[in-house]
């Protein structure tokens, strides 16, 4: 994950899904392979043209120096059926 916001112990970060597709996405599933990040999608289908807001908080308690996590969509697109974000 890239700049955020720090808030106590939580960086959090906000993420605009857009859908540039000439069909539904489905986004059936959302994930980080780190414990410390929480992510959340209000929406798991997004219109063509439309767009979805993705937060992500990170436990920074922990963390030391520089760090990269990431959030990780599964999607219903046969051509990237996974999207990373960072």
């Amino acid at each position: 994950l890239m700049q955020g916001i720090i808030d106590g112990d939580y960086a959090r970060f906000t993420f605009t899904i857009h859908n540039d597709g000439n069909a539904e996405l489905v986004v059936e599933r959302v994930y980080s392979k780190c414990g410390c990040v929480r992510a959340v999608l209000r929406q798991d289908r997004i219109a063509c043209g439309g767009e979805a807001i993705l937060t992500a908080a990170v436990d920074v308690t922990e963390i030391t120096g520089p760090f990269s996590q990431q959030v990780l969509l599964c999607v219903n697109d046969p051509v990237t059926p996974q999207v990373v974000l960072e």
